[in-house]
């Protein structure tokens, strides 16, 4: 069976995925803007999107 996690760890993982939104939804508003760069918010999205595929 699982060990059930504390709350610190909870946390954590709450404010991981806060921020792993965040950079997503700055990578869509990029695009959508339609500049063509490369952003620090999409390289981050693409860290955390990479991350999550490694976790999973």
């Amino acid at each position: 069976m699982a060990k059930a996690k504390t709350t610190a760890e909870l946390t954590k993982e709450v404010e991981s995925l806060k921020g792993q939104l965040a950079a997503i939804w700055e990578l869509l508003r990029g695009r959508m803007d339609g500049d063509g760069r490369v952003t620090k918010a999409e390289a981050a999205a693409k860290e955390a999107v990479d991350a999550m595929v490694d976790e999973g």
